[in-house]
Order: C-alpha cells, then sequence, then structure tokens
C-alpha cells in the first residue's frame, strides 16, 4: 500500500511541472529568400592553361534584391575566388575539373543556393594543329591551337622551346598515337633520328638515334619512317640503302636492319634482294613494302622458325605477283564495301609512267580485276603528294606544282581518271603536303610559297568536295612536309 502512495505522489509531481513549463521556442516561419543562378553553362568550359577564365552570373532573389549574399568559386573543392562573378588565371595542371559557383544567405542561418559545371583545363598544345617543315633541311615543329586562338596564333619550334635542342636530320613524318593504346604520344621522325614526345606537354619521352639499334648500323640515314596514322604496334624505316628497319612502338630501341637478300615464304631455299621504295604500309605485326628491283609489293613479316639477328626481326616476306614496275609514290585508307582496303599510287619520273591500285589489301593482294589501272592522262610529276579520303573515296594528287586533281575511287567504269580539282590557291606556290582532316570534311595543303624567309610555309584548310577555302595559316612553319590535327588527352602531368 505505500508503494502505491509513493508512485502516485511522483506522478502528481511531474504532471504539475510540465503544466506550467512555459514554452520558449519561436516559430515564426517565414520563408526562404531563394536565389536563381543563371549564365553559366551546361557545356564544359575550355580554358587553356594560364588563361584567364572569366564567368559572369546573373542572380535573381526571390524575395529582397538588397539581401546580403556571400560567394565563392571551387574547382575540385579547391576555392579560387569569392566574388560574384568569376575572374581566375588559370595556374592548375591540365585535366577535367568538377567546378562549383556557390552563394550563401548568412541572415537565413548560412542556406546555400549553387550551380556545377566543368572546366577542361588544357596546356598550350593540348589541341589544334601540329606542323613538321623544313627549313634547308632542318626539321621544325610548329603548332597552331584551336583553343581560344580566334587569331590564328602560331608557336614556332616548339620541340627546340620545350626540350632546349634542336631536330636534326630531314623532316619525314609526324603522327599522334591512340590515347588508349600508346597514351596519346607524338611521334616525330626526321633522318637522323626518331623522337617520343609527351602529348599535352611536347617534353621528350624517349629518343632514337644510331644508339637505338639491335645491333651496328652502318649510318643511320633514313629516308622514310613512320608507324601510320593510328600507330600500329610495329613500324618500319627505311633506310638510303633501300634496306627496311623495323621497330615495335612498346620498344625503346630499333631493330637491326632485315637481313639482304631474305627468305621467301614457302621456299627456305630462295633468298631474294631488294630495294625498297620511299613507301611503308604498316600493319599490327607486319609491313608492306614496295621492291623496286621487282616491281612487286613485298609483305614483311616474322617467320620465328629461320634463325635471324633479332627475334623480332623480319625475316621473311610474301611477293605479290601483281607486277606493276614502277615507284611507289604513297597509299592511303578508302572504305568502298563498308571494310578497309587500301589505294595507292604509282609513278616513274624518268618514263612518266603512273598506275593506280585501286583497291588492294595490307599484304598487296588487289582486290577485283579493274584494281590495276595504268593512267593515261595523268598529271602525275616529280614532286607530286596524294592523300585518300575514306569518307567519300577520292584521291587527291598534285601536279607537283599549284593543282589539285582528284581520281574518284567508287567509280566503276573509271572514265576520269583525273578530275582538276579547283581550289584558289595562288600560282606562286607548289603543293607540298595533302591531309585530309579527321572527319574527312576538309582537306589540309600545305604550300611552299616564294618569300624570301625562313618561314615561307602556309597552310590552307579547305572543303574536302568543292575546294573551297576555309582558313589559310600564313607563315606556319618552312616548307611543310606533314602535319596531325593533335588530340587532347585527358590526365594529369607530372611536371
Amino acid at each position: 500500500m505505500n508503494n502505491i502512495r509513493i508512485y502516485s505522489f511522483f506522478w502528481m509531481i511531474v504532471l504539475l511541472t510540465v503544466s506550467c513549463y512555459e514554452d520558449k521556442g519561436n516559430y515564426d516561419y517565414h520563408p526562404i529568400n531563394e536565389v536563381k543562378i543563371s549564365g553559366i553553362k551546361e557545356d564544359p568550359y575550355e580554358i587553356l592553361r594560364w588563361d584567364t577564365l572569366k564567368i559572369p552570373v546573373t542572380l535573381e532573389n526571390s524575395l529582397n534584391e538588397k539581401t546580403e549574399l556571400i560567394y565563392a568559386w571551387y574547382l575540385d573543392q579547391k576555392k579560387i575566388a569569392e566574388t560574384k562573378d568569376l575572374c581566375y588565371v588559370v595556374s592548375d595542371k591540365a585535366k577535367k575539373y568538377q567546378a562549383r559557383m556557390e552563394v550563401i544567405l548568412p541572415e537565413d542561418d548560412s542556406v546555400r543556393f549553387f550551380a556545377d559545371f566543368e572546366v577542361d583545363v588544357y596546356s598550350p598544345y593540348s589541341k589544334g594543329l601540329l606542323l613538321l617543315s623544313d627549313y634547308e633541311d632542318h626539321p621544325e615543329v610548329s603548332f597552331i591551337s584551336t583553343l581560344n586562338n580566334p587569331t590564328n596564333k602560331i608557336m614556332r619550334d616548339v620541340y627546340s622551346l620545350e626540350n632546349k635542342r634542336e631536330l636534326k636530320g630531314k623532316a619525314l613524318a609526324i603522327e599522334q598515337s591512340d590515347e588508349y593504346s600508346y597514351g596519346g604520344t607524338v611521334f616525330v621522325h626526321t633522318s637522323a633520328s626518331s623522337h617520343q614526345l609527351d602529348p599535352v606537354l611536347f617534353k621528350e619521352i624517349a629518343l632514337f638515334d644510331e644508339n637505338s639499334f639491335t645491333g651496328p648500323a652502318q649510318e643511320y640515314d633514313m629516308v622514310y619512317c613512320r608507324f601510320e596514322d593510328a600507330i600500329t604496334e610495329f613500324g618500319g624505316a627505311i633506310g638510303k640503302d633501300g634496306i627496311i628497319y623495323p621497330k615495335q612502338a612498346c620498344q625503346n630501341r630499333y631493330m637491326a636492319s632485315s637481313l639482304k637478300p631474305i627468305h621467301v615464304e614457302g621456299d627456305e631455299e630462295r633468298l631474294v634482294d631488294y630495294q625498297l621504295s620511299p613507301m611503308l604500309l604498316n600493319t599490327r605485326n607486319s609491313t608492306l613494302g614496295y621492291d623496286n628491283l621487282s616491281g612487286r609489293f613485298m609483305y614483311f613479316m616474322n617467320s620465328y622458325d629461320i634463325p635471324s639477328y633479332d627475334e623480332n626481326q623480319y625475316d621473311e616476306v610474301r611477293i605479290s605477283e601483281t607486277y606493276i614496275g614502277l615507284p611507289w609514290l604513297g597509299w592511303g585508307k578508302n572504305m568502298s564495301g563498308g571494310t578497309y582496303q587500301f589505294s595507292s599510287l604509282f609513278y616513274d619520273p624518268v618514263t612518266d609512267r603512273a598506275a593506280l591500285a585501286r583497291a588492294h589489301t595490307a599484304t598487296g593482294k588487289l582486290k577485283g580485276q579493274d584494281s590495276l589501272v595504268f593512267l593515261s592522262g595523268h598529271h602525275l610529276a616529280e614532286g607530286s603528294v596524294m592523300a585518300v579520303n575514306s569518307g567519300i573515296n577520292w584521291l587527291y594528287y598534285s601536279d607537283g606544282g599549284h593543282q589539285l586533281y582528284v581520281l574518284n575511287l567508287s567509280d566503276p567504269d573509271f572514265k576520269f581518271p583525273s578530275i582538276p580539282f579547283e581550289c584558289a590557291l595562288p600560282d606562286n606556290c607548289r603543293i607540298t603536303m595533302l591531309k585530309v582532316s579527321v572527319d574527312n570534311l576538309a582537306l589540309f595543303v600545305g604550300v611552299e610559297t616564294d618569300r624570301q624567309e625562313k618561314y615561307k610555309g602556309d597552310v590552307y584548310k579547305v572543303n574536302a568536295k568543292d575546294g573551297t577555302i576555309l582558313e589559310h595559316y600564313q607563315r606556319f612553319g618552312g616548307i611543310p612536309v606533314d602535319m596531325v590535327e593533335k588530340k587532347s588527352v585527358e590526365y594529369d602531368v607530372e611536371e
């Protein structure tokens, strides 16, 4: 009974306490002054490193336009500004950043409003046109950025600028690898050396010269060298003696020159001498060349069972039985029938004879009886250059001067083998380079002008179908030799 009385007394005290409590809480609810941020693009902002990123914004307040606001801008969570509009000199490394503009209302318990966006920071060399030119047998690399460069400002001799030494030899080729295979590495080839460059800063990664062979080289003096535009696993160079020098892209060396004479596949007792024309078509583990001694294609490979100086050296060859008998001038890919095949031009300046291998495989085998056409009304001459547009199956070539011609590779009857490609180039120039754009919509035409100065090379970007001039890059370099539309590579560069 006493316990019951005690519990009853306790609950009586609790009820009296609660009934006497005065609620001091502030329940005066009011609407928040919402801030709407506009003026920030949905697409990523592209900015060159060391340029100024300017983003003006417009703010709309739902209640009070005079409300005090606090601003903050962030780049990957790093605060870069505390102003309403952004004006920031981008010193950050080249890569993609997640960015945010934040507005804080201090009088409303620091309620925050924000807008997210992306910023792509590029090095000055991230995206643009990279030209290899020749000035009195001195190779030089020039660059025009296509990012925020309305005046087409040219950055000259960027290899020497970034590496504090000059290229040597005669300019041969420039190309960029696939980002996923070889990290977007830029390859520069000269007659004296080959160079691998970082694709963001143009710093040299590797150098291949007379010290890069597996065996002794009599003389490092190349007349042709490249891995092919897509950078296949194998590439090759041709020495002035007409011998092939293979190289694997992943190895920091050239292999010794393939044995001469060389074994012919299927007949180990037969040896064949060769003298390659200065052109190569590189596929993944082999290379197609053209032997001027026999007038046939030669498909080089490694047999893995014939003893050779180097285990990765080309020691066997297939010979195409299709007779052409003219020096190989150039080749390009086309897409006839939806599958990759190749077209090649042949020209002998001594006899003035010319031929077109309209469609052949990577091994040199012609596809179809009408694939080989000897051109009777051609305009080829010594110094002619060519390029194939795989999008429309056109082959462009120059006449050794300032005139362009086109061959329609899809024409089944081939009634018009040489049609003038009208392009308003000046009369006082000589075409030295042709390069089809990545999207196949434009043709880059490199010319040597008669200007009496070092930078006498110009590049014209013309419509690939009608020859209309779209851009004119004046004084781009010396005599244009080769060019790439340099792709941007997204990774954080160690500097």
